[in-house]
C-alpha cells in the first residue's frame, strides 16, 4: 500500500502529512473491508475445499509470482505481529 501511495505522491498538488496519513488509513480501511468476508469464508473452509480455495487465490492474485518477485528484491520483508481474536485491521 505504501508503494502505491509513493508512486502517486507527485499527482497530488498539495497534500500535507496529516492528509497523507488520512489517505493511507482510508486505503487500509477499504482494503480491510473488501477482504474481511472472503477471509472469514476462507478460514471457515475445511479440508480439500480449503486447499482448492487457496489454490484459486494463488492463481487469481499471482501470489507465487509475487513471492518470487519479492524474494528477488533487495529490500527486507516487512514483519508485523499478528493480532489474535480481532477481525478489525
Amino acid at each position: 500500500m505504501r508503494r502505491v501511495l509513493a508512486e502517486n505522491e507527485n499527482r497530488w498538488e498539495a497534500l500535507g502529512e496529516a492528509d497523507r496519513e488520512r489517505v493511507e488509513l482510508m486505503a487500509r480501511a477499504v482494503a480491510s473491508r473488501l477482504l474481511h468476508e472472503p477471509t472469514l469464508r476462507l478460514k471457515r473452509s475445511d479440508g480439500d475445499r480449503a486447499h482448492a480455495r487457496l489454490q484459486v487465490l494463488r492463481e487469481l492474485f499471482a501470489l507465487d509470482e509475487a513471492a518470487a518477485d519479492e524474494a528477488a528484491d533487495d529490500a527486507p520483508a516487512e514483519v508485523r505481529e499478528l493480532r489474535r481474536g480481532s477481525t478489525d485491521q
